[in-house]
């Protein structure tokens, strides 16, 4: 069993549908509010001419930046949403037709694109003034080929574009299905690559393909639930990488670990909602 954190095309697709609501309103709407202001303010989204979205999955940073950023953005900037995954396209294609017909002028304009983040060969040098990466850059096989297209195609213009990316330190609410090393020994659950899971691994990260003026941080986020067996549930069926840890267990198994992770919520957290803590990184840096 892997490691590290597993991640596939097809395994995102089948996904996607079923992690749209946590996409919405999880932990990460804190942490992609930090990155898109941490973005703007070392290059206002104001002057940007073409903002790509890589790796959009259903479109939680790019949908945040139009409601937070949207009546400041040029109506001639291009806007762009990528992800390797065909069933996250969809789903952020789907949510284009419903803030369309609610009159959203700027999902109009969002282009989704199939892509892969490790080779942009569809797109040309110095195409985005702005380049965001939500939760990216640990699930890919190749990161550092995917910063340094990042780095080809941001734009040179007003003194280099800029890239932002978050990541995570710690994740309680995946961290609690290691409890399944206890039904099975030897069953590890799958870490983040240590290049992406510290404030100095990522700065160096950056700094190592070329980016300049790195602003890296800590933010600190939780993941909220009202019921532990329901919260369990949507992660045993929705997230590859917690599929990854279960996949060669029995049933037996399988039920005996949710079991034991229900009970942990529950006496951890007995005043509901529970709020499981989580640490993110965010990272802004220029060409």
């Amino acid at each position: 069993m892997s490691e590290h954190v597993v991640s596939s095309e097809d395994s995102w697709s089948k996904a996607a549908a079923g992690l749209k609501r946590t996409a919405f309103e999880g932990p990460t709407v804190r942490v992609n509010e930090d990155l898109l202001e941490t973005l703007n303010s070392t290059f206002p989204l104001s002057r940007a001419k073409a903002i790509l979205d890589n790796g959009c999955g259903v479109g939680q940073v790019i949908g945040r930046m139009i409601e937070r950023y949207g009546t400041k953005i040029q109506e001639n900037t291009r806007l762009v949403a990528s992800d390797s995954s065909a069933g996250m396209i969809g789903e952020l294609q789907q949510r284009q037709r419903e803030e369309v017909a609610q009159g959203s002028r700027p999902w109009a304009r969002v282009e989704g694109q199939i892509y892969d983040a490790q080779d942009l060969r569809e797109v040309p040098d110095n195409s985005f003034t702005h380049v965001t990466a939500g939760l990216l850059m640990f699930m890919l096989p190749r990161p550092r080929d995917a910063l340094n297209e990042i780095r080809r195609v941001l734009s040179e213009e007003d003194g280099g574009g800029a890239f932002g990316l978050t990541s995570f330190q710690s994740v309680g609410w995946m961290e609690m299905f290691g409890i399944y090393a206890e039904v099975r020994r030897g069953t590890q659950f799958p870490q983040a690559p240590k290049e992406w899971s510290s404030v100095d691994s990522v700065r160096e990260e950056l700094k190592a393909t070329g980016f300049r003026d790195v602003e890296c941080h800590e933010v600190l986020t939780h993941y909220e639930f009202w019921d532990a067996a329901e919260t369990v549930d949507l992660f045993l069926q929705n997230v590859p990488s917690v599929q990854s840890v279960v996949k060669d267990l029995s049933n037996a198994e399988l039920m005996q670990g949710r079991d034991l992770i229900i009970q942990h919520l529950n006496t951890t957290y007995p005043s509901k909602p529970g709020r499981i803590p989580g640490v993110a990184i965010v990272a802004v840096a220029r060409k």
